[in-house]
């Protein structure tokens, strides 16, 4: 089973209860490094994601907040020493924070939609993805770029490696019915979704599994305080 979460920096804006209150949720080391974040949004966004992983591994295991402890793979991905059973990922992107949680590995990647300059696909896109961009009416480039793009870094941030391994090293290719990945025995062993949230937002996730959801669960304040006091 897999559970993917997201919630909007609008919510912790509009909420009643102050970021404050809400860091009184986390624990003192990741309250510690919040505060070394200056930029008002990023600073949200932290906690936001902070705060929605928390949400998300208690709503999906059922453990109490209490034995939550986060701590980080050798290329920053982060992980449970404590329930390695337990696989998460966390990502955002403008005013959007995600997060995913299963029962192996699990990568996922937004991204919020605005023009780029398709000398990037050269230069991290393989030949075909290329080629398939580009075979586009211009007015759908842009929209499929994010596509291909979310894809890979989700298969990317699902085995650990971040940019360590080069993007163009597997290609992300349509299906009738979504897409798949190919290049070699790791990432044809992996399944890939997309998904689209409000705002237009670009949303991917990657997992060893053959059935992902269907669907994005939107999260309130509210329901994070719930679950989190009640699960202390």
């Amino acid at each position: 089973m897999i559970l993917i979460t997201a919630i909007s920096l609008t919510e912790l804006r509009n909420s009643e209860v102050s970021a404050t209150e809400l860091l009184k949720l986390i624990p003192e080391k990741s309250r510690v490094k919040l505060e070394k974040i200056t930029n008002p949004d990023s600073n949200a966004r932290s906690l936001l994601g902070e705060l929605l992983a928390r949400y998300s591994i208690i709503k999906y295991s059922g453990i109490g907040s209490a034995d939550i402890h986060f701590g980080e793979g050798e290329k920053g991905k982060p992980y449970m020493p404590d329930h390695p059973e337990i696989h998460f990922n966390i990502t955002h992107s403008a005013e959007m924070v995600a997060c995913a949680v299963a029962g192996t590995e699990i990568g996922i990647d937004i991204e919020h939609y605005r023009k780029v300059n398709f000398r990037v696909a050269e230069r991290f896109f393989s030949a075909a993805e290329y080629e398939d961009l580009f075979a586009l009416e211009e007015s759908q480039r842009q929209d499929y770029f994010f596509t291909l793009w979310t894809l890979k870094e989700s298969f990317l941030k699902a085995i650990g490696s971040g940019l360590t391994r080069n993007l163009n090293s597997f290609t992300v290719v349509k299906t009738s019915g979504g897409y798949r990945l190919e290049g070699d025995d790791l990432s044809a062993s992996f399944t890939v979704g997309t998904y689209m949230l409000p705002g237009h937002y670009h949303f991917a996730v990657c997992s060893p599994e053959q059935f992902l959801p269907q669907h994005v669960q939107m999260v309130s304040i509210p329901e994070i305080l719930e679950l989190l006091v009640f699960s202390e």
